[in-house]
């Protein structure tokens, strides 16, 4: 799967983390990739959390979505479920290059950083398996 990360309307790319400006809106995808928007959520005074996406075509065409009740974690770690779930959706759905849209910047990092690991975190190493297929 090919991917890159959008960050707060930079677009993070594969070159030692390199920053390349675009406009904070969305904007279309290049032909022949799809947009993965994911988000995470948590209440503060239970913990539960939430995440969900959407998956758009390369001229901004809804094609899946999901949500999933997460439990009791961290924001972060919502953020990162999000994620996952995402670009599991993709891959099955036969999509391999995916522009992934992250709101959070440490979520944006962990993904794209490919030498920084943290093991509270045990769903990046999934994360990066994704990202990773063939």
């Amino acid at each position: 799967m090919c991917m890159q990360v959008a960050l707060d309307g930079d677009l993070l790319g594969r070159n030692g983390g390199a920053a390349i400006p675009v406009v904070s809106r969305w904007q279309l995808p290049q032909e022949g990739c799809c947009t993965l928007k994911t988000d995470g959520s948590r209440v503060a005074s239970t913990g539960f959390a939430t995440c969900g996406g959407v998956i758009r075509n390369n001229v901004g065409d809804w094609l899946l979505g999901f949500h999933r009740k997460i439990g009791v974690c961290s924001v972060l770690e919502a953020e990162l479920w999000g994620v996952a779930e995402g670009l599991r959706l993709a891959w099955d759905a036969g999509i391999r290059v995916v522009l992934l849209e992250v709101d959070n910047n440490d979520v944006a990092r962990l993904v794209h950083d490919k030498e920084r690991v943290n093991g509270l975190h045990g769903l990046v190493p999934t994360i990066r398996e994704l990202v990773g297929r063939d």
